[in-house]
């Protein structure tokens, strides 16, 4: 194998792009927007913005993967499901860890609130100290939209195609397409009302 791939939306749109830097014999992820990741020998790799400035680096230590962003906040990731994240002076502001029965990882910040996610990310919810649910987003992998229901009755709406809509607490629907142009790097957002963003 060369080291070369891609990945693809269901509608067949290419997100990224693998390769291998010729001069670090290291594996290069090109993503749409233009940023890189490097990965060296599963060992050790780095990632960059799309004018090449570094933004992280990450290392292997023993089972786990220690990513230091360039605002010096760390985060690790480990084979076992467990993770955390933790401030530049080495405080940690989040632990992570997996349920045994539902396999869905859960990550718990220093308030006790706490996010689920669930099914490879298809699922995930939020719940507040006491556990009341806040949030929950559900994947539907035929349309390749996620459905993202708040607790005050708000549903946003998004989709791989760039369709997305939100339906607010009293049921008005706006509804959007985003198309990206890949000359410029822009996105635009055309909206129900005939509003324009880009």
């Amino acid at each position: 194998p060369d080291g070369t791939g891609w990945s693809e939306t269901s509608a067949g749109e290419r997100t990224s792009e693998s390769s291998t830097d010729v001069d670090t014999g290291c594996n290069v992820r090109t993503n749409a927007d233009g940023t890189r990741h490097y990965s060296c020998d599963n060992t050790s790799g780095w990632s960059e913005d799309s004018l090449g400035n570094r933004t992280s680096t990450w290392v292997r230590d023993g089972a786990c993967r220690i990513t230091t962003t360039n605002d010096g906040t760390i985060r690790g990731s480990c084979d076992d499901g467990t993770g955390w994240n933790a401030t530049a002076d080495g405080e940690r502001t989040s632990e992570t860890n997996t349920d045994p029965e539902t396999g869905c990882r859960i990550t718990t910040d220093q308030s006790g609130s706490r996010n689920f996610r669930c099914d490879d990310g298809a699922r995930s919810w939020t719940e507040d100290a006491d556990g009341n649910r806040l949030s929950e987003s559900v994947l539907d992998p035929e349309t390749g939209c996620t459905t993202r229901t708040e607790s005050n009755g708000t549903v946003n709406v998004w989709c791989e195609d760039g369709r997305g809509s939100r339906t607010d607490a009293n049921g008005k629907v706006q509804e959007w397409t985003e198309v990206r142009d890949e000359a410029t790097g822009c996105n635009t957002q055309t909206y129900s009302d005939g509003t324009v963003n880009t």
